[in-house]
């Protein structure tokens, strides 16, 4: 997969003039509770990661409390929960926290929001295991109030536009991170599923997209219904009357009622005729 920046470039520009998407975070998202979040969501659906969440919250006073506890601890409420390596979670989580606290002292972090978010990016990518990935769900949580990176809509308009060719979320998030940061994947993911739902739908109208220059595949379907006449709309009004067809080889029934009728007039005229001569020779006789 390679993403030529200027399509990317493009169809962010253009998406971003129809779909109005947030421009800053929103700053009542508590950052601890999202790395938190974050660390325990791998190989886990989302259900389970957010009981482990609260089963934390309410096992322990505060995050303080977490960072200096007992892996064992953690491990014991999270598996109430969580079943895939949930000890090295527990142990990522107590390293999260504690390099939090060295560098502000604190773990009440949410006088962070009031920094650039590009400043914020940096000051996360300097703690171990919040890589990029972790600055892409902050971005999704943050900007647009969701956990859903990667939909189905974002997958089907992303394939359409010939972006990528893989159809499983993790390894395409994977990819794109790689390529274009998580700053960007978040972006583009919300802004393709908001286009996926109102205008590339199952039943797409390409007519009305605003990335139709950059879609191959918008371009030959609205080629395919104009050959086939699909995209021409019947005016409203009267039915077109289909055109009676009728066999060669069937006798013309009006034309042989015509005939036969002037015969039967000639032949009524010819008998008064007659009637009349011989009515003329009786009075003669």
């Amino acid at each position: 997969m390679a993403i030529k920046s200027e399509t990317l470039t493009k169809i962010l520009e253009n998406l971003t003039n129809v779909y109005k998407i947030a421009n800053q975070p929103c700053n009542r998202v508590p950052l601890v509770d999202q790395i938190v979040y974050f660390i325990l969501s791998r190989e886990e659906t989302k259900e389970k990661v957010q009981a482990a969440c609260q089963s934390l919250t309410h096992h322990f006073v505060d995050w303080n409390e977490v960072r200096v506890s007992h892996p064992r601890e953690i491990q014991e409420i999270l598996t109430q929960h969580l079943t895939k390596n949930v000890l090295e979670k527990a142990i990522r989580i107590k390293e999260a926290l504690f390099n939090l606290f060295n560098l502000y002292n604190r773990l009440d972090l949410q006088f962070l929001w009031e920094k650039d978010f590009l400043e914020l990016q940096e000051i996360f990518k300097r703690i171990p295991g919040l890589d990029e990935e972790f600055l892409c769900h902050l971005v999704t949580v943050a900007f647009f109030e969701s956990d859903d990176i990667i939909s189905t809509a974002c997958l089907r308009v992303g394939s359409r536009l010939n972006l990528w060719e893989e159809a499983d979320p993790y390894s395409l998030k994977k990819n794109l991170l790689k390529e274009i940061g998580g700053f960007n994947v978040a972006k583009l993911a919300r802004l393709l599923h908001l286009h996926g739902e109102a205008i590339c739908t199952l039943a797409q109208d390409c007519n009305k997209c605003c990335i139709l220059a950059a879609c191959e595949y918008g371009k030959k379907d609205l080629q395919q219904k104009a050959e086939s006449g699909n995209d021409l709309k019947p005016e409203s009004g009267a039915k077109k009357q289909p055109k009676r067809i009728v066999p060669k080889d069937k006798p013309n029934l009006e034309a042989n009622r015509n005939k036969h009728s002037k015969k039967e007039i000639k032949a009524s005229k010819n008998e008064d005729k007659k009637s009349k001569q011989n009515q003329k020779a009786n009075k003669k006789k």
